[in-house]
């Protein structure tokens, strides 16, 4: 698992545009209060750091196969999730 700051949730606020959380969610197969939190970096209930598991970020990148976002996110390293 990886701790990430807003840099992930800035990239997914910005390429799911106009989709609403549930429907990006449903598509990324996640639910769309975990997609929340990890746009918004904390998790609301705690006011933690959200993690996200290597297969989340998979999840999520897939619905952009040949986009900025899939392309941004296999070049992440460890530090600019962290």
């Amino acid at each position: 698992m990886f701790c990430i700051e807003n840099n992930l949730g800035n990239y997914i606020k910005e390429y799911r545009g106009t989709q609403s959380l549930r429907e990006f969610a449903k598509k990324c197969d996640i639910s769309h209060t975990h997609l929340d939190s990890i746009e918004k970096g904390i998790d609301p209930r705690t006011g933690k750091k959200v993690h996200v598991t290597v297969d989340t970020l998979k999840k999520i990148s897939n619905i952009y196969h040949n986009s900025k976002l899939a392309e941004e996110t296999r070049s992440m390293t460890i530090e600019d999730i962290n």
